[in-house]
């Protein structure tokens, strides 16, 4: 009987890590995973998964880039919340002056020495923003570009 609890236990273990949260197994997140323009969008980074050079650090600020379908940039920090090993931080990417965005561009950098960042090896996360399921236009253009 005790083999039987035993495979079984083991079974549901394999399971429970199967079904973890996909956030847990990627460094940056973007929610939902294809943003509509004028959509709150929530970003998680998990420094641990992308690599030291964030990993200690007290505070940490998403650095991002907007680009509308022309290229014009709006850029801006946010400090992010603290959620397990990891970041958080949701808000409406929106430029006040400039067009509808079509490229959210990412990186963090530590709350306490901006000079330390994670850009991702010099490959910033990028998320395009998608209108009926499909990018929208001028988004594969800007992602081309910034990749």
């Amino acid at each position: 009987m005790k083999r039987l609890d035993l495979s079984s236990l083991l079974l549901l273990s394999i399971l429970f890590l199967d079904c973890s949260s996909p956030w847990e197994r990627v460094p940056f997140s973007v929610v939902p995973d294809h943003p509509s323009v004028g959509e709150r969008v929530t970003i998680r980074y998990i420094p641990r998964l992308s690599g030291p050079s964030l990993a200690a650090a007290g505070r940490v600020s998403l650095r991002f880039t907007l680009l509308d379908k022309e290229g014009a940039p709006f850029s801006d920090a946010l400090p992010m919340n603290r959620k397990g090993d990891g970041w958080e931080i949701s808000f409406l990417p929106a430029s006040p002056t400039r067009a509808e965005p079509v490229l959210l561009v990412c990186a963090f950098i530590d709350g306490d020495d901006p000079e330390r960042e994670d850009n991702n090896r010099d490959e910033s996360w990028i998320a395009p923003f998608f209108q009926d399921g499909r990018p929208v236009e001028g988004a594969s253009y800007q992602e081309y570009r910034a990749g």
